[in-house]
Parts: C-alpha cells; sequence; structure tokens
C-alpha cells in the first residue's frame, strides 16, 4: 500500500524533527535518538514506514556525500540537512501520489537534493501546503461521495 507509506513517511519525519528526533542509517538500520517520551510516541509510526525513512535517507546521504566540499561554509550540521532533504523528498512523494502520479517524480526529488540550503525552508513549505490541500481535496471529496450515498438511501 504505497500511497498511506508515502503520506506517513513525510509526517514522521517532519513530526520527529518537530519533537527533537533525530533519525539516521547505519548499514541499513534505522537509528532513532532523542527524548525518550517523543521517540515512545511515535514508535509504532516509525516502524510502520521504516523503510521509506531508510530510502529517503540514504538517497539524501549519497547524494550530499557525492556533492559535499568539506571546506564549503555549513548553515546546518550534516544531519539536520539530511533530515530536512529527507522530509522534502517524502512530500515530493507524497504530493505526486495524492495527485495520482502514476512514478515518482525522480526529476524533482533529485532537484531537492541539490539545490542551495537557503531554499530548503521554502520548498519544504510549499510542498506541506499542497499535501495538506491535496488531502483536504480528497477528504471533502470522500465527505460529499459518502452524502451522496445517503441521499440516494435504499
Amino acid at each position: 500500500m504505497p500511497n498511506a507509506i508515502m503520506v506517513s513517511a513525510s509526517r514522521v519525519l517532519s513530526r520527529g524533527r518537530a519533537l527533537g528526533i533525530d533519525f539516521r542509517v547505519d548499514h541499513d538500520q534505522l537509528i532513532v535518538s532523542g527524548p525518550s517520551r517523543h521517540v515512545g510516541a511515535l514508535l509504532d509510526e516509525i516502524a510502520d514506514v521504516e523503510s521509506e525513512i531508510v530510502a529517503a535517507l540514504q538517497l539524501v546521504d549519497g547524494a550530499l556525500a557525492a556533492e559535499t566540499d568539506p571546506a564549503a561554509p555549513q548553515g546546518l550540521g550534516p544531519q539536520a540537512e539530511t533530515l530536512l532533504r529527507a522530509e522534502l523528498v517524502a512530500l515530493i512523494g507524497e504530493v505526486s501520489v495524492l495527485l495520482g502520479e502514476t512514478s515518482r517524480p525522480a526529476a524533482v526529488q533529485a532537484h531537492a537534493l541539490r539545490e542551495p540550503l537557503h531554499a530548503i525552508p521554502a520548498n519544504l513549505a510549499f510542498f506541506r501546503d499542497c499535501a495538506s490541500s491535496l488531502r483536504a481535496a480528497r477528504a471533502t471529496l470522500a465527505f460529499v461521495g459518502a452524502l451522496q450515498l445517503q441521499s440516494l438511501g435504499p
């Protein structure tokens, strides 16, 4: 059920980051650390989408490792940048699923891996708004559909 998984992965990354939870991958294993009460509260959700979170983090880690210039000034620590980019990749996937696209928008996700760090917050806000609007539209359509079925009655 990839649709629900992509939606959940972006939400878990976003919520976890907001709660001070750190996500990283070590030898294909997801490592989660942070305040125990927050990690505990998200543990079931993290477990549900672990493979998607690992894939997003590995994609970002691979891109950053290939393009990192050790002499370049760093605005954020590498872990914070990785989490922001992973969240953006997951949100792009979520929006594509909500739009009913049959394939992942690889070119847009690849751009998320290369874009300047200063552009990430605006893009996160944009894709969060898109995902929220699309979810609301889907919920509205489902509600209207249910009302129409009720009005037809038995």
